[in-house]
């Protein structure tokens, strides 16, 4: 069982939804962040540095299986967000330094991801599984 909601557990408010998603504790951040009209340097992080560096290989919703982790990926303007699925199949993110929190699998697959201060995340949602 992951140790997710308290200061001195491995998961607290050192750590981010990408360090989360890795399982690294740390505060992580992609290369850098993309403007509103398109793709852009986020693609490196998604093309490249996703295996290489973290073991995440590209997979598509009908190739996720019970029993392997997955990480949902999207970025917007100013930002990027990470979510988890563990082997049990339920989903989970980490909203910068507030605790892991579960997230229902239908927002996970939604058009876009809302924060509750109304960002939203806009891009193309990419899912990879964590090669272990």
């Amino acid at each position: 069982m992951e140790n997710v909601n308290n200061k001195t557990g491995k998961w607290n408010y050192r750590n981010n939804c990408f360090g989360y998603a890795v399982n690294i504790p740390r505060w992580l951040l992609v290369g850098s962040y993309c403007s509103d009209d398109g793709d852009c340097a986020n693609l490196a992080f998604i093309e490249e540095e996703a295996y290489k560096r973290f073991k995440l290989k590209p997979v598509s919703k009908k190739d996720m299986v019970l029993g392997k982790t997955y990480v949902a990926y999207r970025y917007c303007a100013r930002d990027f967000h990470f979510m988890k699925r563990l082997p049990s199949g339920h989903w989970r993110h980490k909203q910068g330094s507030f605790p892991v929190a579960p997230i229902s699998q239908k927002k996970v697959f939604a058009n876009g991801w809302v924060r509750d201060d109304g960002v939203v995340y806009n891009s193309k949602l990419y899912l990879f599984e964590v090669v272990e």
